[in-house]
């Protein structure tokens, strides 16, 4: 097989990477932004399941930052949860707002200040 894929598609190349990756590096495939996600998008949202968008938008919304979880860690789950919440332009601001209020230390500060 791996000497006839020069032959295949890009998008054949794209779903069958996916494929032997498996489930846990689709987090990670996900939240590349251009590149090998954009070959062919029709192919890839066949490998997905359909998704509830109230559902993945509760999700994103109300993520905070994990005990011992890192800031790039954190910014990546929360970019990783709005690819499928259809939030389009506004994307890049609401990721930040949601950074910005599941910061566990800012959270911890403000509770012990009042």
């Amino acid at each position: 097989m791996a000497m006839t894929l020069d032959k295949e598609p890009d998008s054949r190349k794209v779903a069958l990477l996916i494929y032997h990756l498996g489930e846990e590096a689709m987090p990670i495939f996900t939240s590349f932004e251009m590149g090998i996600v954009t070959v062919n998008s029709k192919d890839m949202i066949n490998l997905r399941p359909k998704k509830d968008i109230a559902i993945e938008k509760h999700t994103f919304f109300t993520r905070k930052q994990r005990e011992g979880q890192t800031l790039e860690d954190f910014v990546t789950a929360l970019k990783n949860l709005s690819i499928s919440c259809k939030l389009e332009k506004l994307r890049e601001s609401i990721i930040r707002d949601i950074f910005i209020c599941g910061l566990r230390k800012v959270y911890k500060r403000y509770k012990k200040e009042s």
